[in-house]
């Protein structure tokens, strides 16, 4: 099975509803962690982030 935290590096910034989150991957999972000033917010699965993610800047 392939690793899709490929697709978004760490690092990069998503936008969802307006809201910024900076991307780190998940170490035990293959899902990313969305962080709000160096507080996780939300860990989401690396199959969905591209599908709700109205944006991504990479770094």
């Amino acid at each position: 099975m392939t690793d899709r935290r490929q697709d978004i590096p760490e690092g990069s910034v998503v936008t969802i509803d307006g809201l910024e989150f900076e991307v780190k991957h998940n170490p035990h999972f293959s899902a990313f962690d969305l962080f709000q000033c160096e507080e996780l917010m939300l860990t989401v699965n690396a199959k969905i982030l591209p599908l709700i993610a109205d944006a991504v800047r990479f770094p």
